[in-house]
């Protein structure tokens, strides 16, 4: 370089060295700087003037002035040899007034790293980089790509395999209309499922606003449990409890409040002269308040499925949506509105009690079984949790009114007509007001076994990697457990099931960083170079602080070694 031939240049064997890594391996550093650098040396006057070119081509160092340089750098001929010996910062110089930089700050601290590597390489002699050729580049991106497809499909498949099959698995035919459309599924039985599922939409929205419905207190008691589960048995019960089997109420739902209906404001003035307050709801966990006690309350889902199907086809509902009774079949209803992939809320509503409450033992876990098996251990259970224990009268009469033939006797007290007659939507045409018995007689739907299989499905797939039961029966047997003094918890899979979404997401994440490194890799060695960089130019000038102006910089020993430049 013609540089090189000035004469008088201290720093002459300095930019030797610099001309000569340009030539073996000039491409690898244009790669790792990718910035223009103007030197200016102020006791040398025109032959002061260099440029060297980290950016372009393999990169050269040039006699003469760049004005569209990034970085300008100004210093004494002494001063640049004492850089490149190692016995003067960057830093020191710029504070002592010895060193000028205009332009881009990190470049020069990029500079610094290329400075160093040439003196490690020159002392271990690197051999000169070679490029990759077009070909290996594209087989690096192919590569990386390949690796992003087979850790994703890992993610899916190993991680956490559940999450493919959780709506899968079933009879073929009822998964078909399980995961249909849903315009496909409203153009089935000249509308059928159209009508029912506009009719409820337009129902929930009025009777269920997504809104706050009264101010909850620490004492009052939440009795949850899916439709369908007997929420209305339980809350007979327990309103007899505290009022001592009273049935002084036009409807049930004038003592015990529906959290989730707006007319719960309205019904509260009824609860004064009892203890604690009612709620009844159908919501999951996460849409309720904390400051309560709760009872959950279970049901086998096939019998879930029949009381559900009586409550929407087989009753006022059904009119109110157009259609006639049992117009709707249970092998349409179950996939189509219980079992459906779009909302699965049956089974999310016992993953969502299960996961925070389970080993809670201030919540109650009943099941409507054991009330139909043995009535009176679990009034007693229920009295105790509501600090209402009943005596032997009391009891025995609990027990009779809550037998189905009391409750079909007195059917008008549970048909929520306190709560339909409020709003304009549930009239019938003839100008009649719609009634929904919460009570079913014992007849009940037809039971398939393609509808029992497709329950048993989703519980396998959508609750067991949860909470380890495989079956209702489990759960149920594991909640009479749970009731014993000193009785288990059962187990759970929450933690590693959330591990397991984390190691998903990590996963998927690593196979996003590697697809981007192959279609990228310029860019992405660019970026890792100013990250290092950042972090060792923080890392140095918090330490310089710690060092005394006057002595000498605590890292020149460790420079005098030849490793270059040093900040």
């Amino acid at each position: 370089m013609a540089v090189l031939a000035g004469d008088g240049l201290l720093c002459r064997p300095l930019l030797a060295s610099v001309d000569e890594a340009l030539e073996k391996y000039g491409e690898s550093l244009v790669r790792q700087c990718g910035y223009v650098y103007q030197f200016h040396l102020k006791d040398r006057g025109e032959r002061g003037n260099f440029t060297l070119d980290l950016k372009n081509g393999r990169g050269s160092l040039r006699v003469g002035y760049d004005p569209r340089a990034d970085v300008f750098i100004s210093m004494l001929d002494e001063d640049m040899v004492a850089l490149g010996k190692g016995t003067l910062s960057i830093f020191n110089a710029l504070r002592d007034g010895r060193l000028q930089i205009k332009g881009d700050q990190l470049a020069s601290q990029v500079l610094v790293d290329v400075m160093q590597r040439i003196e490690r390489t020159k002392r271990n002699d690197v051999p000169k980089a070679v490029p990759q050729s077009d070909e290996s580049t594209k087989m690096w991106r192919f590569g990386a790509v390949l690796c992003f497809l087979v850790i994703v499909v890992l993610a899916i498949c190993i991680v956490n395999p559940w999450e493919i099959h959780r709506s899968a698995g079933g009879p073929r035919e009822m998964e078909i209309l399980a995961h249909m459309s849903q315009g496909n599924l409203w153009k089935l039985n000249n509308g059928i499922v159209k009508k029912m599922n506009t009719f409820t939409m337009k129902a929930f929205k009025t009777l269920f606003p997504m809104k706050k419905a009264v101010d909850v207190i620490p004492s009052d008691v939440f009795l949850v449990g899916s439709l369908g589960t007997g929420t209305t048995w339980l809350s007979h019960i327990m309103h007899g409890l505290r009022s001592g089997g009273s049935m002084s109420f036009e409807d049930i739902w004038e003592v015990v409040a529906w959290y989730d209906s707006l007319a719960a404001k309205n019904v509260l003035s009824f609860q004064t002269n009892y203890a604690p307050r009612l709620f009844m709801s159908h919501r999951i966990r996460g849409m309720l308040p904390t400051n309560a006690r709760y009872v959950v309350l279970m049901r086998d889902p096939l019998q879930v499925v029949q009381s559900q199907y009586d409550f929407f086809c087989n009753s006022s509902w059904a009119e109110l949506a157009g259609l006639k009774r049992a117009e709707m079949h249970p092998l349409l209803f179950t996939p189509t509105t219980f079992a459906s992939v779009t909302s699965n809320e049956f089974w999310l509503h016992i993953l969502s009690w299960y996961t925070c409450c389970w080993k809670n033992p201030e919540v109650l876990w009943i099941t409507y079984e054991d009330f139909v098996d043995d009535p009176a251990s679990q009034i007693r259970m229920l009295g105790k949790f509501l600090q209402h224990p009943p005596g032997a009268e009391l009891l025995k009469k609990l027990v009779h009114q809550s037998s189905r033939s009391f409750m079909l006797e007195h059917e008008s007290k549970f048909d929520c007509h306190s709560l339909l007659d409020q709003f304009d939507v549930f009239q019938l045409k003839d100008g009649s007001r719609a009634r929904l018995p919460r009570v079913a007689d014992d007849a009940s739907m037809q039971v398939d076994s393609r509808i029992v299989q497709l329950l048993e499905v989703r519980w396998t797939r959508i609750v067991t990697p949860v909470t380890g039961f495989k079956s209702y029966a489990e759960m149920r047997t594991a909640i009479q457990q749970r009731a014993l003094p000193g009785g288990a918890y059962g187990w759970t899979q929450s933690g590693s099931n959330a591990t397991s979404h984390l190691l998903f997401v990590m996963l998927l994440l690593l196979g996003l960083l590697a697809a981007f490194i192959g279609l990228q890799p310029t860019l992405s060695r660019s970026l890792a170079t100013r990250l290092w960089i950042l972090a060792r130019t923080h890392y140095r000038r918090t330490m310089s602080h710690f060092s005394d102006s006057k002595k000498m910089d605590p890292e020149i020993k460790a420079a005098r070694t030849g490793t270059g430049f040093v900040v």
